[in-house]
Parts: C-alpha cells; structure tokens; sequence
C-alpha cells in the first residue's frame, strides 16, 4: 500500500544506492548453501516515522550471533570466508557522515532486520 503522504529526500543517491546495495547483498549471502528449494526473500520496507524516513532490509538467512553482533560495524570484520569486512563498515560511515543517520541489526531474533534512519527533511546540496 503506498504512503498517504508524499516524501522527498534531498541526499546523494549514488551514496545511499552503495548504502542499499551492500545491505541486499549481504542478505542474499546469508541464505548461503542453502538447497535452492528454499525461497530466498529479501523484503525492502520504506516507511516514515515520526518525522523520519526508515528503510528495512529483511532477510531470513543465517542468523547473526551474539558475539558477531557486537562487532558488524567494524572495519575487517566479516563473517563471510571471502568477505574483507568493509561493506557495513562503509554503509555505517555513509548514513552516519553523509546523512546524519542511523542504522543498526534489529534485535529480532527470527529475521535479520537491518534498520536506516534518515531525518526526514534530509539535507539539501
């Protein structure tokens, strides 16, 4: 169902799409081996919130553990054999510095939910 209400968000787009793109990969890598019969599904969700834009990124992958929650934002942290560990470390540097947000893992424990927080006005160029 669309929003009742029309936002626009000044930001830089290139930046943000990085900012997306790095959360979609990641949660299609935590489907892993898993046999293909399984339905691999990512769910995007833009919402507004009390005056502010959050975007959702749901998978129901792999599940992050405990002790690799503490430190996913790290720079060379990666749960992935192949991975360098800079992708959420660069989507968190990108929110926080060019957007003046937020994003975090959701708490929930029978999905991984990446959670980005916008200001709703967003910033002008």
């Amino acid at each position: 169902k669309p929003p009742n209400k029309k936002t626009t968000y000044f930001g830089d787009s290139d930046s943000l799409s990085q900012v997306i793109a790095i959360l979609i990969n990641n949660a299609m890598d935590a489907y892993g081996a898993e046999p293909p019969t399984k339905q691999r599904l990512v769910t995007v969700v833009l919402e507004q919130l009390d005056g502010h834009i959050a975007l959702r990124v749901i998978n129901g992958g792999k599940k992050i553990t405990a002790a690799k929650r503490e430190r996913l934002f790290k720079a060379h942290h990666s749960a992935k054999r192949s991975g360098l560990g800079l992708g959420l470390y660069i989507a968190k540097q990108i929110i926080e510095m060019q957007f003046s947000g937020t994003i975090e893992l959701s708490p929930r424990k029978d999905m991984t939910e990446f959670i980005i927080v916008l200001p709703g006005n967003g910033k002008k160029q």
